[in-house]
């Protein structure tokens, strides 16, 4: 325009053009072409023949990888501290492999999520950075499951690819916001000062980590078939600690190719079967679930299976003539007064006959 107009023009003139180009150059409908590639900062990375080409604005993407793409690019020592973290069980590492392949890719259609438990020092907090400098800043929301199951938290996780919850308390309370997200539902969507609700399928993977145990109030399968349990248990003496943020930043390139290397079918296998093709999570799987649902650890201490066997549902009389150590009647012969033995036992509220 200052070779255009000689004489100038007025600033009222640049509006009206930004105005009429608003117009012409508005897209109704956002239709990102993005099936099978990856956005980069150097580029778009084709998955299926692993090349390279120029952005373009028909990809009309909203992120992209925060690294360049580089095919010769090694792990280096990202693997090497992964089975370290994971107590030398290799079949743990490519779980935690397959993952990081979900997050770049955005496979939300497992409908699981990724569950890390251990005390302080044990790697949970630098293989969450390393997921955020994977997938980027910008593409990570994280928050708490007090705050995950408010009013307005949801907002903020249109548009992101990756959810991080921690929870530095042991938390008991409800997890229906989180089960929806993973489960791919639509989720109430409500903008702080801003009128109208909505609901929206959230497109992000969801990572838990914390140092207990989480005991929420659902006992349900919903959870337990969602739940990816990996332990962290290798813990690390504050004085041998390093700055491994800053040691793995020159390998993300590296750590993508490894990810990728990983066919698509044996990721799906590793995040839906995850016991069956990572055995040495089996246990520890039935050991965590012991923690989280006492359903689980009363089954194991109190009932024996017999399949050609039954016993009756019964109520839960309490015994009021105190005789024997029981506190309910015929515990040894219902499974509810069981129960309702067990949690009085350990000191726990026993739900109503009918939850149970």
């Amino acid at each position: 325009m200052d070779d255009a107009f000689i004489d100038g023009y007025s600033d009222s003139y640049v509006n009206g053009v930004l105005h009429l180009l608003s117009h012409y150059l508005t897209v109704s409908t956002w239709n990102p072409q993005q099936a099978q590639s990856l956005p980069l900062t150097n580029g778009v990375l084709d998955l299926a023949t692993r090349t390279l080409r120029k952005h373009q604005p028909g990809d009309r993407w909203t992120w992209q990888l925060p690294f360049s793409y580089n095919p010769l690019a090694q792990a280096g020592p990202v693997t090497d501290w992964l089975l370290e973290a994971c107590d030398g069980f290799a079949d743990r590492v490519e779980v935690l492999r397959a993952w990081i392949q979900a997050v770049v890719l955005g496979r939300t259609d497992l409908q699981r999520y990724l569950e890390l438990i251990g005390p302080g020092g044990s790697g949970k907090s630098t293989f969450l950075g390393l997921l955020d400098a994977m997938i980027g800043a910008d593409n990570v929301q994280v928050t708490e499951l007090k705050h995950l199951e408010g009013r307005f938290e949801t907002s903020g996780l249109l548009g992101k690819r990756l959810l991080v919850v921690t929870d530095q308390q042991q938390y008991q309370g409800e997890v229906s916001v989180l089960k929806s997200i993973v489960g791919q539902d639509r989720v109430r969507i409500e903008h702080k000062y801003k009128a109208g609700i909505s609901s929206e399928r959230i497109g992000a993977l969801v990572v838990l980590a914390a140092n207990h145990a989480i005991r929420a109030s659902d006992y349900s399968s919903g959870m337990e078939r969602r739940r990816i349990f990996m332990p962290f248990a290798h813990f690390v003496a504050p004085d041998t600690r390093r700055d491994l943020h800053q040691e793995f930043a020159p390998y993300l390139a590296g750590v993508l190719n490894w990810a990728l290397a990983l066919p698509a079918e044996q990721v799906t296998a590793l995040l839906r079967e995850t016991t069956r093709y990572a055995p040495s999570l089996a246990q520890a799987h039935l050991d965590h679930q012991e923690k989280i649902n006492p359903l689980s650890a009363w089954a194991r201490e109190d009932l024996t299976l017999d399949p050609n066997g039954f016993a009756p549902w019964g109520m839960a009389q309490r015994n009021r003539s105190r005789d024997g150590d029981c506190e309910f009647l015929h515990a040894d012969q219902f499974l509810y007064a069981s129960y309702s033995e067990y949690c009085a036992t350990h000191g726990m509220q026993r739900p109503s006959s009918v939850k149970f």
